[in-house]
């Protein structure tokens, strides 16, 4: 067993034990052909995204990101499995392949390997001074990490276009009467709407922390351009900048608020 240091909320500091696998976890030669693909992309459009957005220090990056494939072999900390004990194998696999993921980022930003727990809106909970993101998706899951003062959220979406193939049929859950005018019917193609609600999602996981509360898609507008997209929140003044990047049968989008 590894002890480990966890920080929780009011900085006490208390031993965590790593929960070690009986298998060991699938080696990169063990991955899927899609799965590395798809987490070559998401380091390529991470890397262009931190480039224009969040740039880095080489002795301490600011930000980092980690894709894996699922697996119930990864070690994390006991805490983390009990979260998903009740869940069906498969959602087990996914869960601990984020939190291992979202461990690796916290290395690469400089950061004590914790804990990373489940607040009480599903989402991860970070050491303090730390933002970041999970995301599961079709046996995949991705984390990012930020360590930076100017970073007040920071969301990560991966979306299986083939799990997702009527987004049509759901428009109007996705977008408002006004967004939806605003794009013309030409464009607004199931492609569209999918590049849209995982853009939207991204968004979501950026922004909820802040407001206490997930935010309805349809008080989030998106402007899309070519790997970019700018957001508004209604009610809000917040600008949240992001990049979306699609490779094969997903489409991946990181968003960030910045103070």
């Amino acid at each position: 067993m590894h002890v480990l240091e966890r920080y929780d909320d009011s900085a006490q500091r208390e031993e965590a034990l790593l929960a070690l696998p009986k298998v060991a976890p699938p080696s990169l030669q063990e991955w899927p052909a899609e799965t590395i693909e798809l987490c070559d992309a998401v380091q390529r459009t991470f890397a262009l995204w931190l480039a224009q957005d969040l740039p880095q220090s080489a002795a301490a990056p600011r930000a980092a990101v980690c894709c894996a494939p699922a697996s119930p072999h990864w070690p994390v900390h006991a805490q983390e499995r009990l979260l998903v004990r009740d869940a069906v194998p498969s959602r087990q696999a996914e869960f601990l392949a984020g939190r291992w993921c979202a461990h690796r980022a916290l290395e690469r930003v400089g950061a004590a390997v914790v804990v990373v727990g489940r607040g009480k809106l599903g989402q991860p909970l970070w050491p303090r001074g730390i933002t970041g993101s999970i995301s599961h998706e079709s046996q995949t899951a991705v984390a990012v990490a930020a360590n930076a003062p100017t970073v007040a959220g920071l969301g990560v979406d991966l979306l299986d276009t083939r799990r997702h193939c009527d987004m049509q049929a759901l428009a109007w859950m996705v977008m408002h009467d006004d967004e939806m005018q605003a794009v013309p019917l030409a464009v607004r193609t199931n492609s569209h709407l999918q590049k849209v609600f995982c853009a939207k999602e991204a968004v979501v996981k950026a922004i909820s922390a802040q407001v206490g509360h997930y935010m309805d898609w349809r008080d989030i507008t998106v402007q899309l351009s070519a790997g970019n997209f700018e957001a508004r929140v209604r009610g809000h003044a917040w600008l949240v900048e992001g990049r979306w990047s699609q490779v094969a049968h997903y489409f991946v989008s990181f968003a960030v608020l910045h103070y």
